[in-house]
């Protein structure tokens, strides 16, 4: 099993194909895109709540651990992160 993280491109969900989610992670050299079907029994988490694969939204980040076929990638679990404003530890509160 592996794992993939970026930001989303793209949610494909008609009737007529498997929903897939195209994600876009920027590397060092450049950005990397891969697109990956949504598996059935795909679990889709943000903070700790089940969503739909409607409520996620282009832009959002995720990391989606994978299961790999030949020629491929099912998302197994996909996790919705948010980043918060906090500050690092408390530090330059006053």
């Amino acid at each position: 099993m592996s794992a993939i993280w970026g930001h989303v491109e793209s949610v494909v969900n008609q009737p007529k194909s498997p929903p897939s989610l195209v994600l876009t992670a920027r590397t060092p050299v450049g950005a990397r895109r891969t697109e990956c079907i949504v598996g059935v029994g795909a679990r889709i988490l943000k903070d700790f709540e089940r969503l739909n694969l409607d409520e996620i939204r282009p832009g959002d980040f995720v990391v989606a651990t994978l299961a790999e076929h030949s020629g491929w990638l099912e998302t197994e679990r996909i996790e919705v992160i948010t980043f918060r404003n906090d500050s690092v530890m408390g530090v330059g509160e006053g």
